[in-house]
């Protein structure tokens, strides 16, 4: 005798696999937002540490520091930010991921040898629902 599943089996197992899937779709969503602010906070850490570490080196006998705009991370050489030096390394900003503050534009300019910068600093990387602060002391620690 042949034994197979009924209709109404059949229908709740594929109800099931389809209150799974939407679960994981949302999620999926949830773990791919976080993943944008995530990679714009690991973009800025790495400038920061970057120009930190130069700043420490003395390379070129300059202090080194990273310009925060609206568009753009720049990793710069000097006490000022200059528009026009060839020098920069500039990464482009993911529009969708707001910064907040210090008022944009902002230099962080790490001392030679010593690293140290003026002030305490918090920059909030943000896309909802996920958040991410980078908090710079006056000593040049960089805590993520």
């Amino acid at each position: 005798m042949v034994r197979a599943f009924s209709l109404l089996e059949v229908l709740v197992v594929l109800g099931v696999f389809v209150v799974v899937a939407g679960f994981s779709l949302f999620m999926g969503i949830d773990t791919i937002e976080r993943g944008i602010a995530m990679q714009e906070c690991d973009t800025l850490v790495s400038m920061l540490v970057s120009a930190r570490t130069a700043g420490l080196a003395n390379i070129n006998e300059r202090p080194h520091g990273v310009r925060i705009d609206a568009t753009h991370f720049t990793r710069f050489e000097g006490t000022t930010f200059n528009s026009f030096t060839a020098t920069h390394k500039a990464v482009a900003r993911n529009p969708a991921v707001t910064i907040s503050g210090p008022t944009l534009p902002v230099d962080i300019i790490f001392s030679q040898l010593a690293a140290t910068t003026t002030g305490y600093s918090t920059i909030t990387v943000s896309e909802a629902p996920a958040s991410y602060a980078i908090d710079i002391n006056s000593m040049g620690q960089i805590e993520w």
